[in-house]
Formats: structure tokens, sequence, C-alpha cells
């Protein structure tokens, strides 16, 4: 089975390697358990997503940081063994496989403790040491990139993967959304990655542990990445002061206020965790504290200050550098969104009042947050008679209010303003998305598959897009293809259940492949 125009199924061959079954799915492809049949041992095979195209230069680039990752032999680093093509032309990578889970899903699953999360931590911190020591940097360090194996070891995968997917010189796209919010604000600015960015994200990883959620996520993620380079991480009273001082530390905005190499962050950890030895051996006198308050206090002022007095000629005002950040990030997301901002900026009320909108649309299900979000963005287009995004985020609002009360007005409404963001702007996706969820709703499922194909059209990377089309097809009697958008989308937005939620309800592929045959 070397043509991957469907999806490899248990028993098929790819090259010499037969398909055991899906091992899971990531915003970089679906990941298999297969066997090797020459030299008969299981593997995992990672296939890129298939809509993505790599020029000759993208290939060797991925090929040489393959070669430079698989030369790293440490017991917490994931095994690479090679990089391939099927006769059709996709790429997979050959990974040695691990029983186990991701620390996302064990951070999902139950509470971890401070001890469990320190060692996971160390683990991270002794491998990262191992390949910035051959100078390969990482760059992706995140909780799904971290397998915990049955037998307690910690593994780092896809080392390499983020710097050829994250060069802005590359042929295609991927979506970084869920990469973004664990990278340092120097990656943010589009400062080159050091071995001090990958410490920050191990930061992150070490905090969210504690926390069970991501230390800077706030309401959208616009908002995420800019408390990243603006705002102190969350509250992290309940841990021990000497942890939340290595925590602290290594998030310092400016990469010289950080530990500079992982060795020094190890050496942190052993420091905290001799303190914890002493006090189980001597538990009437407690964790002593050797972290002068002080020093604690300048490690906040470190984590939450996006610049000093003397930086500011280089990053601006705090505002500015975060709308353009989250400008230059939001590049290699949704082009066609941010150059609608580039050639119209909207006044800074109106792009604030904007994004307090969303953040309000996002729970819509709370009682008066969509009537919020209407206000906010009626304003903001009342300042700013050219904001298209604010009309097309407006008539998604109506949308919704229209699905919470079933007043024909609000459809109406959301119409109006989507002939309005598409007269601003026709190379608006978000405008053709809300279109086509109104003729979802009313049940004009053509329609709806025309109107999200035009969105997919100006943005193939849009899930919002993906999804919809999925429920169009699948209100068309047009399974197949509602299968693999539902399986796109859930593959582009791998930290939102609703697309996997979806497929799985309606019984993955076997339940669509039944219902092809009936």
């Amino acid at each position: 089975m070397e043509n991957l125009a469907r999806t490899p199924s248990p028993g098929d061959l790819v090259s010499n390697y037969e398909i055991i079954g899906l091992a899971g799915v990531g915003g970089m492809g679906f990941v298999y358990k297969a066997r090797d049949t020459k030299l008969e041992r299981i593997v995992a095979l990672k296939f890129l997503p298939s809509h993505l195209t790599f020029s000759e230069k993208d290939r060797k680039r991925l090929l040489q940081e393959a070669r430079s990752a698989s030369t790293l032999d440490h017991p917490n680093i994931g095994v690479i063994h090679g990089i391939e093509e099927t006769t059709d032309g996709q790429t997979f990578i050959v990974m040695a496989f691990y029983e186990g889970d991701t620390l996302a899903s064990r951070i999902t699953a139950s509470p971890i403790s401070t001890a469990e999360a320190v060692q996971i931590s160390n683990q991270i911190g002794l491998g990262l040491s191992e390949a910035h020591r051959h100078y390969i940097i990482h760059r992706d360090i995140k909780p799904s990139n971290i397998v915990l194996t049955k037998q307690g070891l910690v593994k780092i995968v896809d080392f390499g993967l983020a710097l050829i997917l994250s060069d802005p010189s590359a042929t295609r796209s991927l979506g970084i959304q869920g990469t973004a919010v664990y990278m340092a604000p120097e990656q943010i600015q589009r400062v080159p990655a050091d071995r001090r960015s990958d410490i920050w994200a191990l930061g992150v990883v070490l905090a969210e542990m504690l926390l069970r959620r991501h230390p800077f996520a706030r309401e959208n993620f616009g908002a995420t990445l800019h408390a990243i380079l603006h705002e102190s991480p969350d509250c992290l009273d309940s841990t021990p002061p000497q942890l939340q001082a290595i925590i602290l530390r290594s998030l310092a905005k400016d990469p010289a206020k950080r530990h500079q190499t992982c060795t020094e962050f190890l050496a942190d950890l052993e420091r905290f965790n001799a303190q914890v030895r002493a006090a189980e051996a001597h538990p009437e006198d407690g964790i002593s504290s050797s972290v002068d308050p002080r020093e604690l206090k300048k490690y906040a002022q470190n984590a939450s200050a996006s610049s000093s007095d003397g930086d500011r000629t280089r990053l601006l005002r705090p505002w500015l550098v975060g709308s353009l950040a989250i400008l230059v990030v939001l590049a290699a997301l949704l082009p066609v969104v941010v150059n609608n901002l580039i050639k119209h900026k909207p006044p800074k009320a109106a792009y604030e009042e904007y994004l307090s909108a969303l953040s309000h649309i996002r729970r819509y299900d709370q009682s008066g947050n969509l009537d919020q979000a209407i206000a906010e963005l009626q304003s903001a287009v009342a300042r700013d008679p050219k904001f298209a995004l604010g009309y097309a985020e407006l008539a998604e609002a109506y949308r919704l209010k229209y699905q919470l009360d079933h007043d024909k007005k609000w459809v109406d409404a959301a119409l109006s303003n989507c002939k309005i963001a598409i007269g601003l702007d026709d190379r608006l996706p978000a405008a053709y998305v809300t279109l086509g969820r109104i003729h979802n709703d009313s049940g004009s499922y053509d329609l709806a598959v025309t109107e999200f194909q035009r969105a997919l059209d100006l943005d193939s990377r849009n899930a919002d897009a993906l999804q919809g089309l999925a429920y169009g097809y699948e209100n068309a009697s047009r399974l197949k293809e509602a299968e693999e958008a539902y399986k796109k989308a859930a593959a582009l937005r791998p930290d939102y259940w609703d697309g996997y939620n979806t497929l799985a309800a309606r019984g993955g592929s076997s339940g669509f492949s039944a219902r092809l045959t009936t």
C-alpha cells in the first residue's frame, strides 16, 4: 500500500513497514505504530500533513536536522531512525516507538505532585543538556512532545522539526498556534532561538505540571502571546519558594536573566531536591528556605517586565510590541487576516475592543458575554468604519445570538455585516466562514460548502472552515469527504477537542466506513 491517497489501515504495508494502528494525531501529522519487517522491530511512523509541500531546500534541511538529531544518544531523547518517502512523495519520519503517554495527556488525566513534576523536569533538562552540548536546539519543547514511558523514562521527541516548520523562507505554512504559546519572548519577536529558549519552554512546562494549565494562558491566542511578552506567569504561591525561584528565573523575559545553560537549571533543581530530602529526614524542621525574599522578588520582576529602561529603545512600548509580535506570529498562521490588519491598521481603541470581544465570544454560553461582545464590536466598527475584521466578527456574534434565541433578525444582521466585511476586504476568510455557518444552520449545505471552500482557498489551514466544511459534507451525504475534512481540522488544532469529539461521535473511521457501505 504505497499510495497514501487513503488513510493507512492496520495490515497495510508502507515501504517495509507494516501498519499496526494509529498511535496519535498532532499538529505535525499522524503517527502510526508499525512493524519494521526488515529489522523486526516496532517503530513509530510520523507522516507529515499531506497538504504540506516541501521544496528541495526544505527536504535537505529536514534531512540534515534529522541526521543531527539521530546522532544524539541519551536515555531522555527519542531515537530517530530515518526519514523516508512513499512512492507518491509523502514524507514520513521513522522513530523508535515508546509505550506510554504524552505529558500533555498526563497533565489532563490527574494532578502531578511537586516531586513528580521536578523529576520529569530533571529528565527533560538532562536530555536538553545533551542536545545543547552538540549544538542542537529543540525549539518546540511542550507537553505533547514529551513522552512518559511505562518504564518511567522521559523521552523528548520531534527534534529538528520545529526549525524546518517555522522557517519563514519555507514553501509551506504549518499552523504553529499550539507551538507558539510555548515560544520564548524572543522567538515570538523572531529573534533566533538558542538554548535559553529551550530553557524558557522547560520552565513553562514545569509550571504547567504544577498548575495543570499553561502559566500564561489567557482568554484567546493573542492575549496569551501578549502575556508571554509582558505579564507575569499565573500565581505559584502554593509552590515552595525555592521552586518558585527556579521557575521564575527560567521565565525571565530577557534571555540574559534566565539560566544560561541546562546545567545551571539542573543544579538549581538538585539543590531543591537536597532540601526536600533533608526535610524528609528531619520533618520537624520542614524545608528550610534558602531563597532571599529580595532574590525571589527580582526573579518575579524579571518574569513580568517586558523590558528594562535601557531596553526600550530596542523593544518600543508594550502595546505596540505586543500587537506587532502577535501580528508576526499570526502571519505564519493566518496570512490573509494579518494582511488586512497591515494594509488597514485600526485605531488602538478599536483593536483593543475587538480583542476583548473575542474573549467574550469564546465563552458566549455565559450570561451576558455575547451581548458584551456585540457592544464592543459595534463600538469598534463605529470608531473605525473600515475595520473589516471587526465587521466579520460582529457577524459571527450575531449568528451566535440567533443560535441562542432563534430570532431571525440576528441572521439578517449577521448577513448584513458579512456583506460589509467582504465589501471592505473580499479576501477575508472569517467572513466566508460565518456565511458558511449561517448556511449550515439553515440546512443549505451545498451553499455552506461553497462558502467554506472560498475561505479555504484564501487560507488552506483554517480549522474553522475545515470543521464547517466537514459538517456540510456530512449533511450533504458526502461522507468520505466529510471524514477527511474532520481529520484535517482535528490535526490542525490538536489542542481543540471539538474536532476529535465530532469525529468520535460519528464513530471515527470505522463509523464513517460503515455508513459509506450502507
